[in-house]
């Protein structure tokens, strides 16, 4: 009976703890939540764990003229991610403070090419696959173009996917 005991109590101890390291590892700072806001200003809506990516936080703000906005953050190493403009309007500008080109410019470089140009989401991520380090995505209403922009030179990689 004794070494039962034992054994129960050393079973809850470990789950405790392993809990707590696990909460210590996954609680979203402040100075995260400051940075987003620092580059979109506006209301915290939310801050959770991104759906479909436990290695990611997900911070969505919503500013004053009602755009909204989605920061990706990694947990591990507390760097940016991605970044989403999922509603508009799409007429503030933002510097997302990672080397890319101001989104400004961003639709400027990617507009120029268009004659549709209402703007339905956007998208600024870190792009792995090549040496590109960001990479923004414009995706327009009514239409089925999209434009792949390297946000560091500016060039169109692709257009049209």
């Amino acid at each position: 009976m004794r070494y039962f005991m034992i054994l129960f109590l050393f079973i809850i101890l470990s789950f405790s703890c392993e809990e707590t390291f696990k909460d210590e590892r996954e609680t979203l700072s402040q100075e995260t939540i400051d940075a987003s806001v620092g580059i979109f200003a506006g209301e915290v809506l939310s801050k959770t764990t991104a759906t479909g990516n436990d290695a990611l936080w997900e911070i969505s703000i919503k500013n004053q003229t009602g755009a909204l906005v989605v920061f990706y953050w990694e947990k591990s190493t507390n760097l940016l991610n991605k970044i989403e403009g999922r509603e508009g309007p799409f007429d503030y500008e933002m510097n997302p403070q990672t080397g890319a080109l101001s989104l400004s410019t961003a639709k400027f470089l990617a507009f120029e090419s268009l004659t549709q140009k209402v703007l339905s989401r956007w998208t600024l991520s870190r792009h792995t696959n090549n040496d590109l380090n960001w990479v923004y995505e414009f995706h327009f209403q009514g239409s089925e173009t999209s434009i792949l922009l390297d946000a560091i030179s500016g060039e169109i990689l692709a257009m049209g996917f």
